[in-house]
């Protein structure tokens, strides 16, 4: 998973909740967030402190 190469070289990732796998998966590999639209994703870029997306 990518999430895993993201970690071994120190970059926070954040989980994805559209399209292929799990929320369990995705915490199973610490996303250091989740979004759940696109939408959420541009939000997060634009505020990296937020937590509303945090795990």
């Amino acid at each position: 998973m990518i999430l895993i190469g993201a970690h071994k070289n120190h970059i926070k990732a954040v989980g994805v909740l559209w399209g292929f796998g799990t929320r369990q998966e995705l915490q199973d590999v610490e996303a250091t967030a989740f979004v759940k639209t696109p939408f959420d994703l541009l939000q997060l870029s634009k505020e990296p402190e937020t937590k509303v997306y945090q795990s």
